[in-house]
């Protein structure tokens, strides 16, 4: 790679992609058969530096890129390793892209149509396609149930043959940083990436990343007291009922795991 932060970094997926041209662009490569209209960056992340840092102290990190049109929303994610989740990533998307767009006193009509794009470096679903396209229907009728909500996901490392060039060009450039010279599209995108690799930029991405580790660190360290605290307090309860049923302190203590001391001090006794 000749990036030390590729477009395949999730913090410069976030910070180049705010560009409304360059995702036109994207969306006119995944989309090669729609007239993609002029989108607009939504107008929580016209500031993506800010959004990034402001997730990271809220400890809610979602580094996204979310777009519309006069027609529809756009939420475009990029997932670079397999966290074996990504079916309920998809579902999370579209809720908090309704959540969002739907305001207090609009009627459910006012939804328009939603698109969750993944941008996927493995393939999910080991069917080697370039592109999985899902809709909600009945799969007893095949009657669809037309709420308008659609998941695109991508498989960058698909090796079908017969994929529209624009698509296997973007593979080319998540993949292995190729840029064709006569695709405009990734040239400009290239031409950001490398504007985020240098001078004082890097620097940011540097800070950003780090603070996004500390975070996930103390979100783990979190989840490890929040367990263990979950699990006294289930000790405690059976400690408690035990003692209803007039068991020894004894046998509880035995039974527990734990020294007659401490469940005389869950008992208070």
């Amino acid at each position: 790679m000749k990036h030390k932060y590729p477009f395949t970094n999730a913090i410069v997926f976030s910070l180049v992609m705010r560009d409304p041209c360059r995702c036109r662009g994207l969306l006119k490569t995944i989309f090669s058969d729609r007239k993609i209209r002029d989108v607009r960056l939504h107008k929580d992340y016209a500031d993506a530096e800010h959004t990034i840092i402001a997730g990271i102290e809220s400890r809610k990190v979602r580094l996204v890129v979310l777009f519309a049109d006069d027609e529809s929303w756009y939420d475009i994610e990029l997932q670079v390793r397999d966290e074996h989740d990504l079916p309920k990533r998809t579902r999370y998307a579209h809720a908090c892209l309704d959540v969002r767009e739907l305001k207090a006193g609009d009627g459910f009509n006012e939804l328009k149509p939603s698109y969750v794009i993944f941008l996927c470096c493995f393939d999910y679903f080991n069917l080697d396609k370039p592109l999985y396209r899902f809709e909600l229907f009945d799969s007893k009728n095949g009657l669809p149930l037309q709420d308008e909500t659609y998941t695109i996901i991508l498989n960058s490392r698909s090796s079908e043959a017969d994929m529209p060039p624009a698509l296997k060009e973007l593979f080319g450039y998540m993949n292995e940083e190729t840029v064709p010279e006569n695709n405009a599209f990734l040239q400009d995108l290239d031409h950001s990436v490398e504007e985020w690799n240098t001078g004082e930029k890097v620097n940011i991405i540097m800070t950003l990343e780090q603070e996004i580790l500390i975070k996930e660190a103390r979100a783990r360290e979190d989840g490890i007291k929040e367990e263990r605290q979950r699990n006294e307090q289930e000790n405690a309860a059976r400690i408690r009922r035990m003692h209803d049923d007039s068991l020894p302190v004894d046998t509880i203590a035995e039974y527990m795991g734990c020294t007659p001391e401490q469940v005389k001090a869950v008992l208070g006794l």
